[in-house]
């Protein structure tokens, strides 16, 4: 059994389980998973490929100290190519929620106390007040680096797997978000069958009969 556990193929195949962990972590944005699982990664390598760890790193220091500035370096321009995309997308979501509101509403400005109540119920992590001006509303919604921070460090950390689940992860979403606009139509169908004769029993009296 020890045998087995310590060969080759397990250990390659546990590191290569705990590279796609760390993944996900990053992809999930709960950085210190992935922190914990960077640990164990680098416990397990040092302990298991020492010798061949320590004439990587010690061989020559010129070239890992290169490395190691191509890394940081690769990282920093993967997490702002990620940061220009998250910020993007959280723009596009205010876009559609105020799209939403005017195709249905109107104008915000006469209905101010509705739009606000919009706003909440669309982001139901932010608290909006009928007191807030739109620059207010605008600033609530814009998202901060300095609140982002583990994430962006995660970015810059583990930039291959972030890569990896990005670029992984993306054209799923894509794929299956096809998927349901080709079939939502059976979803709305199904539901709006489900309530039919709900309504039966509730006829609702006229004005004149109300005021009789």
């Amino acid at each position: 059994m020890m045998t087995f556990l310590l060969s080759l193929p397990f250990l390659y195949g546990a590191l290569i389980a705990i590279i796609i962990l760390i993944a996900i972590f990053v992809e999930l944005e709960v950085a210190r998973w992935a922190t914990t699982l960077t640990t164990v990664a680098i416990v397990f390598v040092g302990w298991n490929f020492w010798e061949q760890t320590k004439d990587f790193l010690f061989s020559d220091p010129l070239n890992t100290l290169m490395y190691a500035g191509g890394y940081i370096l690769a990282g920093i321009i993967w997490s702002i190519l990620k940061w220009k995309r998250y910020i993007s997308h959280s723009v596009n979501k205010f876009k559609k929620v105020k799209s939403d509101f005017i195709s249905k509403h109107g104008d915000i400005g006469t209905k101010w106390d509705e739009w606000i109540n919009h706003l909440n119920s669309s982001y139901l992590d932010l608290t909006f007040r009928e007191h807030h001006t739109p620059g207010e509303i605008v600033e609530k919604v814009t998202i901060s680096a300095s609140e982002k921070k583990g994430t962006i460090v995660s970015w810059i950390s583990y930039w291959p797997m972030s890569l990896a689940a990005t670029f992984l992860n993306d054209p799923l979403k894509r794929f299956f978000s096809w998927i349901f606009d080709l079939i939502s139509g059976v979803y709305d169908r199904m539901a709006k069958n489900s309530v039919k004769g709900l309504a039966d029993g509730m006829d609702k009296p006229k004005k004149s009969e109300q005021k009789n």
